[in-house]
């Protein structure tokens, strides 16, 4: 996911299943969402699960209060 061989705007839809959980550097974190979001054409959507608990960012979103 750090380079993406795809061109710019090119997909609809990206879904990310426990990938972005992998990453533990933050570095790495954005170089990888921004390539996701530069392949994303404009009004696409992206949909993401993080759910490995040793993942820092998981962690932080398993306190966060609950949306209704």
């Amino acid at each position: 996911m750090r380079k993406l061989r795809l061109a710019e705007g090119s997909l609809d839809v990206i879904v990310s299943i426990s990938t972005l959980d992998y990453l533990d550097q933050v570095a790495d974190f954005k170089m990888c969402l921004d390539q996701l979001f530069r392949v994303l054409r404009p009004g696409g959507m992206f949909m993401v699960a993080m759910d490995i608990p040793s993942n820092p960012l998981v962690s932080f979103g398993n306190v966060l209060p609950s949306m209704p």
